[in-house]
Protein backbone atom coordinates (compact mmCIF):
# COMPACT_ATOMS: atom_id res chain seq x y z
CA UNK A 1 0.00 0.00 0.00
CA UNK A 2 1.59 3.48 -0.69
CA UNK A 3 1.48 5.98 2.01
CA UNK A 4 -1.72 8.06 0.29
CA UNK A 5 -3.95 4.51 0.45
CA UNK A 6 -3.32 4.77 4.09
CA UNK A 7 -4.12 7.99 5.01
CA UNK A 8 -6.95 8.42 2.86
CA UNK A 9 -8.30 4.68 4.70
CA UNK A 10 -7.12 6.58 8.11
CA UNK A 11 -9.28 9.81 7.24
CA UNK A 12 -12.61 7.75 5.71
CA UNK A 13 -12.13 5.98 9.21
CA UNK A 14 -11.90 9.64 11.20
CA UNK A 15 -15.06 10.79 9.55
CA UNK A 16 -16.47 7.44 10.09
CA UNK A 17 -16.03 7.56 13.33
CA UNK A 18 -17.31 11.34 14.07
CA UNK A 19 -20.64 10.70 12.70
CA UNK A 20 -21.49 8.26 14.76
CA UNK A 21 -24.37 9.75 16.29
CA UNK A 22 -25.40 11.84 13.08
CA UNK A 23 -25.66 9.16 10.73
CA UNK A 24 -27.37 6.56 10.36
CA UNK A 25 -25.92 2.98 9.53
CA UNK A 26 -26.18 2.11 5.89
CA UNK A 27 -26.81 -1.60 5.44
CA UNK A 28 -30.13 -4.32 5.18
CA UNK A 29 -33.25 -2.40 4.65
CA UNK A 30 -33.89 -5.30 7.19
CA UNK A 31 -32.92 -4.31 11.02
CA UNK A 32 -33.28 -8.26 11.94
CA UNK A 33 -31.56 -9.50 9.12
CA UNK A 34 -28.86 -6.79 9.73
CA UNK A 35 -28.34 -7.55 13.24
CA UNK A 36 -27.86 -11.18 12.05
CA UNK A 37 -25.15 -10.66 9.10
CA UNK A 38 -23.00 -8.83 12.16
CA UNK A 39 -23.24 -11.38 14.88
CA UNK A 40 -22.39 -13.71 11.84
CA UNK A 41 -19.05 -11.82 11.60
CA UNK A 42 -18.49 -11.76 15.03
CA UNK A 43 -19.30 -15.35 15.84
CA UNK A 44 -16.19 -16.43 13.10
CA UNK A 45 -13.72 -13.55 14.46
CA UNK A 46 -12.03 -15.98 16.44
CA UNK A 47 -12.58 -18.67 13.58
CA UNK A 48 -10.11 -15.92 11.53
CA UNK A 49 -7.70 -15.11 14.02
CA UNK A 50 -7.01 -19.04 14.22
CA UNK A 51 -6.39 -19.35 10.89
CA UNK A 52 -3.55 -16.63 10.67
CA UNK A 53 -1.68 -17.78 13.30
CA UNK A 54 -1.82 -21.66 11.48
CA UNK A 55 -0.90 -19.36 8.10
CA UNK A 56 2.09 -17.90 10.29
CA UNK A 57 3.02 -21.36 11.63
CA UNK A 58 3.28 -22.90 8.12
CA UNK A 59 4.20 -20.50 6.00
CA UNK A 60 7.71 -20.42 4.27
CA UNK A 61 9.29 -19.27 1.51
CA UNK A 62 8.45 -20.14 -1.75
CA UNK A 63 11.10 -21.68 -4.59
CA UNK A 64 12.43 -19.12 -6.68
CA UNK A 65 13.17 -18.58 -10.09
CA UNK A 66 16.22 -16.70 -11.79
CA UNK A 67 15.19 -15.04 -15.19
CA UNK A 68 18.13 -13.81 -17.25
CA UNK A 69 17.46 -11.89 -20.36
CA UNK A 70 18.05 -9.55 -23.18
CA UNK A 71 16.26 -6.25 -22.58
CA UNK A 72 15.38 -5.45 -26.48
CA UNK A 73 16.75 -5.01 -29.65
CA UNK A 74 17.08 -1.36 -28.62
CA UNK A 75 19.11 -1.43 -25.40
CA UNK A 76 20.85 -5.13 -25.48
CA UNK A 77 21.62 -5.33 -21.89
CA UNK A 78 21.53 -8.95 -20.02
CA UNK A 79 19.17 -7.82 -17.16
CA UNK A 80 19.04 -10.68 -14.35
CA UNK A 81 15.68 -11.16 -12.27
CA UNK A 82 13.86 -13.33 -9.40
CA UNK A 83 10.93 -14.28 -9.09
CA UNK A 84 8.34 -16.78 -7.03
CA UNK A 85 5.17 -17.10 -8.99
CA UNK A 86 7.62 -17.40 -13.08
CA UNK A 87 5.15 -13.93 -13.84
CA UNK A 88 6.67 -11.02 -12.47
CA UNK A 89 10.27 -11.08 -12.45
CA UNK A 90 11.89 -8.48 -10.24
CA UNK A 91 15.39 -6.49 -11.58
CA UNK A 92 18.88 -7.64 -8.97
CA UNK A 93 21.33 -6.73 -11.19
CA UNK A 94 22.67 -6.45 -14.67
CA UNK A 95 25.51 -7.93 -15.86
CA UNK A 96 26.28 -6.60 -18.67
CA UNK A 97 24.77 -2.91 -19.18
CA UNK A 98 24.84 -1.65 -22.81
CA UNK A 99 24.37 1.81 -23.82
CA UNK A 100 20.77 2.25 -25.63
CA UNK A 101 20.56 2.01 -29.71
CA UNK A 102 21.38 -1.78 -30.35
CA UNK A 103 25.19 -1.63 -29.24
CA UNK A 104 26.04 -4.21 -27.64
CA UNK A 105 29.62 -3.30 -26.06
CA UNK A 106 29.21 -3.46 -22.34
CA UNK A 107 29.63 -0.12 -20.47
CA UNK A 108 31.61 0.42 -17.86
CA UNK A 109 33.59 -2.61 -17.89
CA UNK A 110 37.32 -2.47 -16.45
CA UNK A 111 40.53 -4.60 -17.03
CA UNK A 112 42.64 -5.32 -13.91
CA UNK A 113 44.56 -1.66 -13.68
CA UNK A 114 41.53 -0.37 -13.70
CA UNK A 115 41.14 0.98 -17.72
CA UNK A 116 38.67 1.10 -19.51
CA UNK A 117 37.83 -1.54 -22.02
CA UNK A 118 35.13 -1.65 -25.08
CA UNK A 119 36.07 -5.46 -26.33
CA UNK A 120 33.82 -6.87 -23.85
CA UNK A 121 30.13 -7.43 -25.43
CA UNK A 122 26.94 -8.69 -24.20
CA UNK A 123 25.35 -12.35 -24.65
CA UNK A 124 22.76 -12.40 -27.29
CA UNK A 125 19.98 -14.99 -25.88
CA UNK A 126 21.77 -15.40 -22.83
CA UNK A 127 21.86 -19.03 -21.09
CA UNK A 128 22.07 -19.22 -17.08
CA UNK A 129 23.24 -22.55 -14.91
CA UNK A 130 25.27 -22.75 -11.74
CA UNK A 131 27.97 -25.04 -11.18
CA UNK A 132 29.81 -25.74 -7.76
CA UNK A 133 29.22 -22.08 -5.96
CA UNK A 134 29.40 -20.21 -9.70
CA UNK A 135 26.45 -18.98 -11.45
CA UNK A 136 27.39 -19.02 -15.14
CA UNK A 137 25.98 -16.79 -18.18
CA UNK A 138 26.46 -18.09 -21.54
CA UNK A 139 26.23 -17.45 -25.20
CA UNK A 140 28.04 -18.43 -28.60
CA UNK A 141 28.45 -17.04 -32.36
CA UNK A 142 30.40 -17.47 -35.44
CA UNK A 143 33.48 -16.13 -36.72
CA UNK A 144 36.34 -16.73 -38.96
CA UNK A 145 40.18 -17.34 -37.71
CA UNK A 146 42.96 -17.69 -39.65
CA UNK A 147 44.37 -20.67 -40.16
CA UNK A 148 41.21 -22.27 -38.50
CA UNK A 149 38.98 -21.70 -40.66
CA UNK A 150 35.35 -20.84 -39.36
CA UNK A 151 34.67 -21.48 -35.78
CA UNK A 152 31.87 -21.85 -33.50
CA UNK A 153 33.03 -19.46 -30.38
CA UNK A 154 30.91 -20.41 -26.93
CA UNK A 155 31.34 -17.44 -24.52
CA UNK A 156 31.44 -18.14 -20.73
CA UNK A 157 31.03 -15.71 -17.61
CA UNK A 158 30.90 -16.56 -14.25
CA UNK A 159 29.78 -14.89 -10.85
CA UNK A 160 29.68 -15.77 -7.36
CA UNK A 161 27.77 -12.84 -5.66
CA UNK A 162 25.71 -12.33 -9.60
CA UNK A 163 26.95 -8.76 -9.30
CA UNK A 164 30.66 -9.12 -10.27
CA UNK A 165 30.66 -11.13 -13.72
CA UNK A 166 33.46 -12.23 -15.23
CA UNK A 167 33.78 -11.00 -18.99
CA UNK A 168 32.04 -13.51 -21.40
CA UNK A 169 35.08 -15.49 -23.45
CA UNK A 170 35.12 -19.33 -24.75
CA UNK A 171 38.71 -20.25 -22.81
CA UNK A 172 40.10 -21.41 -26.25
CA UNK A 173 42.38 -19.99 -28.92
CA UNK A 174 40.90 -22.34 -31.18
CA UNK A 175 36.98 -22.60 -30.79
CA UNK A 176 34.91 -25.03 -32.07
CA UNK A 177 34.57 -26.90 -35.57
CA UNK A 178 31.26 -28.60 -35.39
CA UNK A 179 32.49 -32.62 -36.37
CA UNK A 180 30.24 -32.98 -39.11
CA UNK A 181 29.36 -29.96 -41.19
CA UNK A 182 26.20 -28.23 -40.96
CA UNK A 183 23.46 -28.62 -43.39
CA UNK A 184 23.04 -24.95 -43.66
CA UNK A 185 26.94 -24.05 -44.80
CA UNK A 186 26.98 -21.11 -47.06
CA UNK A 187 29.33 -19.58 -49.23
CA UNK A 188 33.36 -20.07 -48.39
CA UNK A 189 32.09 -23.01 -45.51
CA UNK A 190 30.67 -20.42 -43.31
CA UNK A 191 27.41 -21.17 -41.06
CA UNK A 192 25.75 -19.10 -38.31
CA UNK A 193 24.63 -19.82 -34.65
CA UNK A 194 21.58 -19.45 -33.16
CA UNK A 195 20.21 -19.83 -29.63
CA UNK A 196 23.45 -21.06 -27.32
CA UNK A 197 22.61 -22.75 -24.00
CA UNK A 198 24.39 -24.67 -20.97
CA UNK A 199 23.64 -27.14 -18.30
CA UNK A 200 25.78 -28.66 -15.44
CA UNK A 201 25.26 -32.09 -15.03
CA UNK A 202 25.15 -34.08 -11.31
CA UNK A 203 28.72 -35.39 -11.68
CA UNK A 204 30.08 -31.70 -12.68
CA UNK A 205 29.71 -32.16 -16.72
CA UNK A 206 28.84 -28.89 -18.95
CA UNK A 207 26.59 -30.22 -21.72
CA UNK A 208 26.58 -26.84 -24.34
CA UNK A 209 23.70 -26.37 -27.05
CA UNK A 210 23.57 -25.05 -29.68
CA UNK A 211 22.40 -24.39 -33.68
CA UNK A 212 24.38 -24.21 -36.81
CA UNK A 213 23.16 -23.51 -39.96
CA UNK A 214 21.94 -20.87 -42.48
CA UNK A 215 19.61 -18.44 -40.25
CA UNK A 216 17.69 -16.65 -42.73
CA UNK A 217 17.00 -13.38 -40.34
CA UNK A 218 20.68 -12.80 -40.77
CA UNK A 219 20.12 -12.44 -44.56
CA UNK A 220 17.21 -10.59 -44.77
CA UNK A 221 15.23 -14.11 -45.04
CA UNK A 222 13.18 -14.41 -42.27
CA UNK A 223 12.13 -18.47 -41.50
CA UNK A 224 14.25 -19.39 -44.38
CA UNK A 225 16.25 -21.41 -42.47
CA UNK A 226 18.43 -24.58 -42.54
CA UNK A 227 19.61 -24.96 -39.01
CA UNK A 228 20.71 -28.07 -36.70
CA UNK A 229 21.30 -28.63 -33.29
CA UNK A 230 24.54 -29.63 -31.80
CA UNK A 231 25.86 -30.61 -28.68
CA UNK A 232 29.19 -30.51 -27.00
CA UNK A 233 30.60 -31.94 -23.51
CA UNK A 234 32.97 -29.46 -21.12
CA UNK A 235 34.65 -30.99 -18.69
CA UNK A 236 36.60 -29.00 -15.79
CA UNK A 237 34.37 -25.67 -16.30
CA UNK A 238 35.91 -23.49 -13.45
CA UNK A 239 36.28 -19.41 -13.28
CA UNK A 240 39.93 -18.52 -14.28
CA UNK A 241 40.15 -16.04 -11.55
CA UNK A 242 38.31 -14.47 -8.49
CA UNK A 243 35.56 -12.07 -11.04
CA UNK A 244 35.64 -9.15 -8.30
CA UNK A 245 39.60 -8.91 -9.08
CA UNK A 246 40.04 -10.34 -12.41
CA UNK A 247 37.12 -10.38 -14.66
CA UNK A 248 39.06 -10.66 -17.73
CA UNK A 249 40.82 -13.73 -16.94
CA UNK A 250 39.71 -16.69 -19.32
CA UNK A 251 37.52 -19.32 -18.03
CA UNK A 252 39.34 -23.03 -17.09
CA UNK A 253 37.51 -25.97 -19.45
CA UNK A 254 38.30 -28.64 -21.92
CA UNK A 255 36.22 -28.73 -25.32
CA UNK A 256 34.87 -32.53 -26.10
CA UNK A 257 33.32 -32.92 -29.73
CA UNK A 258 30.76 -30.47 -30.97
CA UNK A 259 28.23 -33.35 -32.45
CA UNK A 260 24.99 -33.12 -34.11
CA UNK A 261 21.98 -34.06 -32.64
CA UNK A 262 19.61 -36.13 -34.21
CA UNK A 263 16.12 -36.05 -33.49
CA UNK A 264 13.21 -38.88 -34.49
CA UNK A 265 11.07 -36.09 -36.41
CA UNK A 266 12.16 -34.74 -39.80
CA UNK A 267 12.79 -31.13 -39.85
CA UNK A 268 15.37 -28.82 -41.30
CA UNK A 269 14.65 -25.58 -39.03
CA UNK A 270 15.52 -26.48 -35.62
CA UNK A 271 16.30 -23.36 -33.00
CA UNK A 272 17.10 -22.21 -29.66
CA UNK A 273 17.61 -25.41 -28.14
CA UNK A 274 17.75 -25.79 -23.94
CA UNK A 275 18.21 -28.56 -21.29
CA UNK A 276 16.53 -29.77 -18.27
CA UNK A 277 17.36 -32.88 -15.93
CA UNK A 278 14.64 -34.52 -13.85
CA UNK A 279 14.88 -38.06 -12.33
CA UNK A 280 17.78 -38.71 -14.28
CA UNK A 281 16.11 -38.04 -17.29
CA UNK A 282 17.10 -35.13 -19.93
CA UNK A 283 14.60 -32.96 -21.39
CA UNK A 284 15.62 -30.82 -24.54
CA UNK A 285 13.23 -28.35 -25.25
CA UNK A 286 13.41 -27.03 -29.10
CA UNK A 287 11.50 -24.81 -31.47
CA UNK A 288 10.86 -26.17 -34.66
CA UNK A 289 10.08 -25.07 -38.42
CA UNK A 290 10.17 -21.57 -36.44
CA UNK A 291 6.94 -21.50 -34.45
CA UNK A 292 6.36 -24.59 -32.51
CA UNK A 293 7.91 -25.52 -29.50
CA UNK A 294 8.53 -29.18 -28.72
CA UNK A 295 10.21 -31.40 -25.45
CA UNK A 296 12.19 -34.68 -26.22
CA UNK A 297 13.79 -36.53 -23.91
CA UNK A 298 17.03 -38.71 -23.99
CA UNK A 299 18.65 -40.64 -20.92
CA UNK A 300 22.02 -40.18 -21.91
CA UNK A 301 23.49 -37.02 -23.61
CA UNK A 302 26.24 -39.09 -25.07
CA UNK A 303 23.57 -40.95 -27.24
CA UNK A 304 22.21 -37.63 -28.90
CA UNK A 305 23.35 -38.45 -32.45
CA UNK A 306 21.30 -41.54 -32.50
CA UNK A 307 17.34 -40.79 -33.17
CA UNK A 308 16.61 -43.92 -31.37
CA UNK A 309 17.67 -42.85 -28.31
CA UNK A 310 15.37 -39.46 -27.95
CA UNK A 311 11.80 -39.99 -26.92
CA UNK A 312 9.32 -36.95 -28.27
CA UNK A 313 7.54 -35.92 -24.85
CA UNK A 314 5.35 -32.88 -26.20
CA UNK A 315 4.72 -32.59 -29.69
CA UNK A 316 3.84 -28.49 -28.79
CA UNK A 317 3.85 -27.05 -25.51
CA UNK A 318 3.17 -23.52 -27.59
CA UNK A 319 3.03 -22.53 -31.08
CA UNK A 320 3.84 -18.94 -32.11
CA UNK A 321 6.90 -18.26 -29.88
CA UNK A 322 10.48 -19.15 -29.77
CA UNK A 323 13.70 -19.50 -27.13
CA UNK A 324 11.92 -22.01 -25.09
CA UNK A 325 13.84 -22.50 -21.82
CA UNK A 326 12.23 -24.97 -19.21
CA UNK A 327 12.27 -25.24 -15.35
CA UNK A 328 10.25 -26.22 -12.69
CA UNK A 329 9.89 -24.26 -9.24
CA UNK A 330 6.93 -25.07 -6.47
CA UNK A 331 5.39 -27.65 -8.44
CA UNK A 332 4.99 -26.30 -11.33
CA UNK A 333 6.75 -26.64 -14.91
CA UNK A 334 7.52 -23.23 -16.07
CA UNK A 335 8.01 -22.41 -20.10
CA UNK A 336 9.55 -18.99 -21.11
CA UNK A 337 9.25 -18.27 -24.43
CA UNK A 338 9.70 -14.98 -26.93
CA UNK A 339 6.71 -14.26 -28.99
CA UNK A 340 7.11 -13.99 -32.45
CA UNK A 341 6.29 -10.47 -33.83
CA UNK A 342 4.09 -11.76 -36.54
CA UNK A 343 2.07 -14.62 -35.45
CA UNK A 344 0.34 -15.93 -36.19
CA UNK A 345 0.30 -14.32 -40.00
CA UNK A 346 -1.77 -11.66 -40.95
CA UNK A 347 -3.48 -11.65 -37.56
CA UNK A 348 -0.14 -10.19 -35.06
CA UNK A 349 -0.19 -7.35 -32.81
CA UNK A 350 3.70 -6.98 -33.66
CA UNK A 351 4.69 -7.13 -30.72
CA UNK A 352 7.51 -9.21 -28.78
CA UNK A 353 8.72 -10.58 -25.32
CA UNK A 354 8.84 -13.01 -22.67
CA UNK A 355 5.73 -15.14 -22.42
CA UNK A 356 5.25 -18.40 -19.65
CA UNK A 357 3.20 -21.27 -20.09
CA UNK A 358 2.73 -23.33 -17.15
CA UNK A 359 2.33 -27.20 -16.53
CA UNK A 360 1.94 -29.57 -14.02
CA UNK A 361 3.40 -32.10 -16.46
CA UNK A 362 5.72 -32.20 -19.04
CA UNK A 363 3.58 -34.29 -21.83
CA UNK A 364 0.38 -31.94 -21.88
CA UNK A 365 -1.70 -30.20 -20.00
CA UNK A 366 0.84 -26.94 -20.64
CA UNK A 367 -1.71 -23.54 -20.38
CA UNK A 368 -1.86 -19.89 -19.18
CA UNK A 369 0.14 -19.11 -21.42
CA UNK A 370 0.86 -14.99 -20.10
CA UNK A 371 2.84 -12.17 -20.87
CA UNK A 372 5.97 -11.42 -17.73
CA UNK A 373 6.39 -8.56 -16.52
CA UNK A 374 10.15 -7.64 -15.74
CA UNK A 375 10.32 -4.71 -13.65
CA UNK A 376 13.04 -2.69 -11.83
CA UNK A 377 12.60 -0.86 -8.40
CA UNK A 378 13.54 3.00 -7.65
CA UNK A 379 13.11 4.95 -4.48
CA UNK A 380 10.30 2.24 -3.82
CA UNK A 381 8.43 2.80 -7.11
CA UNK A 382 8.27 0.15 -9.69
CA UNK A 383 8.97 0.69 -13.08
CA UNK A 384 8.38 -1.76 -16.19
CA UNK A 385 11.41 -2.96 -18.44
CA UNK A 386 11.40 -4.24 -21.53
CA UNK A 387 12.47 -7.84 -22.40
CA UNK A 388 13.59 -10.87 -24.87
CA UNK A 389 14.81 -14.32 -25.38
CA UNK A 390 17.11 -15.51 -22.09
CA UNK A 391 16.54 -18.50 -20.03
CA UNK A 392 15.09 -19.24 -16.21
CA UNK A 393 16.84 -21.33 -13.55
CA UNK A 394 14.96 -22.50 -10.26
CA UNK A 395 17.93 -20.91 -7.79
CA UNK A 396 19.64 -24.00 -5.83
CA UNK A 397 18.91 -24.26 -2.34
CA UNK A 398 22.91 -23.10 -1.51
CA UNK A 399 22.34 -20.00 -2.64
CA UNK A 400 18.75 -19.01 -1.85
CA UNK A 401 20.44 -16.41 0.82
CA UNK A 402 22.72 -15.10 -1.37
CA UNK A 403 19.69 -14.16 -3.72
CA UNK A 404 17.42 -13.22 -1.05
CA UNK A 405 20.08 -10.64 0.23
CA UNK A 406 20.62 -9.22 -3.10
CA UNK A 407 16.81 -8.86 -3.63
CA UNK A 408 16.32 -6.60 -0.61
CA UNK A 409 19.35 -5.03 -1.19
CA UNK A 410 18.18 -4.25 -4.98
CA UNK A 411 15.32 -2.70 -2.28
CA UNK A 412 12.55 -5.34 -3.19
CA UNK A 413 10.35 -6.86 0.42
CA UNK A 414 10.78 -10.15 0.76
CA UNK A 415 9.11 -13.09 -1.41
CA UNK A 416 6.76 -15.17 1.28
CA UNK A 417 4.27 -17.99 0.33
CA UNK A 418 1.58 -15.61 0.68
CA UNK A 419 0.29 -11.83 2.19
CA UNK A 420 -1.80 -11.75 4.98
CA UNK A 421 -4.84 -10.09 3.84
CA UNK A 422 -6.78 -8.12 7.22
CA UNK A 423 -10.54 -7.91 7.57
CA UNK A 424 -12.03 -4.80 9.08
CA UNK A 425 -15.75 -3.65 9.74
CA UNK A 426 -17.04 -0.54 10.21
CA UNK A 427 -20.23 -0.41 12.50
CA UNK A 428 -21.30 2.97 11.69
CA UNK A 429 -20.91 2.78 8.01
CA UNK A 430 -21.87 -0.94 7.50
CA UNK A 431 -18.42 -1.20 5.40
CA UNK A 432 -16.09 -4.23 5.57
CA UNK A 433 -12.40 -2.91 4.43
CA UNK A 434 -9.53 -5.23 3.24
CA UNK A 435 -5.82 -4.41 3.73
CA UNK A 436 -2.58 -5.99 3.44
CA UNK A 437 -0.88 -3.40 5.34
CA UNK A 438 -0.94 -4.19 8.61
CA UNK A 439 0.21 -0.27 10.12
CA UNK A 440 -3.27 0.49 7.77
CA UNK A 441 -5.18 -2.04 9.66
CA UNK A 442 -3.81 -1.07 13.23
CA UNK A 443 -4.08 2.52 12.61
CA UNK A 444 -8.20 1.84 11.48
CA UNK A 445 -8.62 0.04 14.66
CA UNK A 446 -7.27 2.79 16.71
CA UNK A 447 -10.21 4.98 15.52
CA UNK A 448 -13.03 2.64 16.35
CA UNK A 449 -12.84 -0.19 13.63
CA UNK A 450 -13.55 -3.31 14.55
CA UNK A 451 -10.61 -6.21 13.47
CA UNK A 452 -12.13 -9.35 11.86
CA UNK A 453 -9.19 -11.15 11.89
CA UNK A 454 -7.67 -12.70 8.48
CA UNK A 455 -9.88 -12.67 5.86
CA UNK A 456 -7.61 -14.79 3.37
CA UNK A 457 -3.77 -15.23 1.77
CA UNK A 458 -3.51 -13.45 -1.20
CA UNK A 459 0.15 -14.30 -3.22
CA UNK A 460 2.83 -11.66 -3.39
CA UNK A 461 2.46 -10.88 -7.12
CA UNK A 462 0.67 -12.47 -9.84
CA UNK A 463 -0.08 -11.13 -13.36
CA UNK A 464 -4.13 -10.55 -12.26
CA UNK A 465 -4.19 -7.20 -10.03
CA UNK A 466 -7.03 -6.09 -8.18
CA UNK A 467 -7.48 -2.82 -7.95
CA UNK A 468 -8.42 -0.68 -4.75
CA UNK A 469 -11.06 2.31 -5.39
CA UNK A 470 -12.66 5.08 -3.01
CA UNK A 471 -15.74 6.97 -3.02
CA UNK A 472 -15.42 10.05 -0.94
CA UNK A 473 -19.10 11.14 -2.14
CA UNK A 474 -21.10 9.11 0.38
CA UNK A 475 -21.38 9.16 3.90
CA UNK A 476 -18.15 8.22 5.81
CA UNK A 477 -16.83 7.11 2.34
CA UNK A 478 -16.24 3.55 0.44
CA UNK A 479 -14.51 0.99 -1.27
CA UNK A 480 -14.63 -1.11 -4.00
CA UNK A 481 -12.21 -3.89 -5.28
CA UNK A 482 -11.99 -5.40 -8.43
CA UNK A 483 -9.39 -7.54 -11.03
CA UNK A 484 -12.26 -5.61 -13.70
CA UNK A 485 -9.80 -2.84 -15.58
CA UNK A 486 -13.43 -1.66 -17.23
CA UNK A 487 -15.48 -1.73 -14.35
CA UNK A 488 -12.55 0.26 -12.36
CA UNK A 489 -12.50 2.19 -14.93
CA UNK A 490 -15.83 2.67 -15.15
CA UNK A 491 -16.27 4.02 -11.30
CA UNK A 492 -13.37 6.92 -11.83
CA UNK A 493 -15.30 8.16 -14.85
CA UNK A 494 -18.26 8.51 -12.52
CA UNK A 495 -15.92 10.00 -9.84
CA UNK A 496 -14.09 6.81 -7.89
CA UNK A 497 -10.51 7.90 -7.03
CA UNK A 498 -8.05 4.72 -8.89
CA UNK A 499 -6.28 3.89 -5.15
CA UNK A 500 -4.09 1.22 -7.40
CA UNK A 501 -2.83 -2.39 -6.83
CA UNK A 502 -4.34 -3.00 -3.61
CA UNK A 503 -3.28 -6.91 -3.57
CA UNK A 504 -3.19 -9.53 -6.47
CA UNK A 505 -5.50 -12.73 -7.25
CA UNK A 506 -3.84 -16.08 -7.22
CA UNK A 507 -3.24 -17.09 -11.37
CA UNK A 508 -3.78 -20.88 -10.18
CA UNK A 509 -7.31 -19.99 -8.67
CA UNK A 510 -6.40 -21.82 -5.32
CA UNK A 511 -9.11 -20.21 -2.98
CA UNK A 512 -12.40 -18.21 -4.65
CA UNK A 513 -12.94 -14.95 -2.84
CA UNK A 514 -17.00 -14.45 -2.80
CA UNK A 515 -18.98 -10.84 -3.86
CA UNK A 516 -21.67 -10.52 -2.84
CA UNK A 517 -23.84 -6.63 -3.15
CA UNK A 518 -26.39 -4.90 -0.99
CA UNK A 519 -28.91 -2.88 -2.82
CA UNK A 520 -30.38 -1.66 -0.06
CA UNK A 521 -27.20 0.19 1.17
CA UNK A 522 -25.46 3.12 0.38
CA UNK A 523 -21.95 2.56 1.80
CA UNK A 524 -20.26 -1.04 2.44
CA UNK A 525 -22.20 -1.70 -0.84
CA UNK A 526 -20.47 -5.24 -1.56
CA UNK A 527 -19.02 -8.03 0.69
CA UNK A 528 -16.17 -9.99 -0.05
CA UNK A 529 -15.29 -13.59 1.83
CA UNK A 530 -13.54 -16.81 1.51
CA UNK A 531 -16.34 -18.12 3.41
CA UNK A 532 -18.62 -19.96 1.47
CA UNK A 533 -21.20 -20.43 4.39
CA UNK A 534 -20.63 -16.30 4.77
CA UNK A 535 -21.52 -16.04 1.15
CA UNK A 536 -24.82 -18.20 1.06
CA UNK A 537 -25.68 -16.79 4.25
CA UNK A 538 -26.27 -13.34 3.54
CA UNK A 539 -27.74 -14.02 0.13
CA UNK A 540 -30.09 -15.50 2.06
CA UNK A 541 -30.94 -12.55 4.04
CA UNK A 542 -31.17 -10.23 1.09
CA UNK A 543 -27.83 -10.00 -0.50
CA UNK A 544 -27.27 -10.43 -4.13
CA UNK A 545 -24.76 -13.31 -5.15
CA UNK A 546 -22.60 -12.06 -7.74
CA UNK A 547 -20.08 -14.90 -8.36
CA UNK A 548 -16.08 -15.43 -7.92
CA UNK A 549 -14.75 -11.77 -7.54
CA UNK A 550 -10.79 -12.84 -7.49
CA UNK A 551 -8.76 -15.98 -5.97
CA UNK A 552 -6.23 -16.08 -2.48
CA UNK A 553 -3.47 -19.40 -2.51
CA UNK A 554 -4.86 -22.40 -0.74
Amino acid sequence: MTRQMTRRAMLTATAAAAMALAAPAAALADDDAEGAGLSYFEEHDAMERDCASALADESQDPEMILGLFWNSENNLSDTLYVSCNGIEYHKISVPFPCADGGDDTVLGTYDIWGNPVNYVHALHDPGLFYKDGNFWAVGGYVQYQDGFGWRFTPMFASSKDLEHWSFPNSGSATNLAPKTTPAGTYAGGQYDSCGTEAFADDNGTVWLVTTLGYFGMFHGQDYNDTMTPYICRIDGLAPGADQTIDPGAQPKLSYGALTSINLPTSGTNWLDPSLYKENGTYYLSIKKDGITNMIYSIKDLKQAGSKDAWRLVCADVVTGYEGPSLTKANGTYLMVTDKLKDYPYGSSDGTTGNFVTMSTSLSGGWHSTQRIATMGISNGKTYSIPNRHGSVLKVPAEATELVKTLHRKAGWSDFSSGVTMHRLYNKYTGEHFYTADASEKDGLVNVGWTYEGVGWTAPSSSATPVYRLYNSYVPGGDHHYTTSKKERDACVAVGWIDEGVGWYSDDAKGTPLYRQYNPYAKTGTHNYTADKKENDYLVSVGWSAEGVAWYGVK
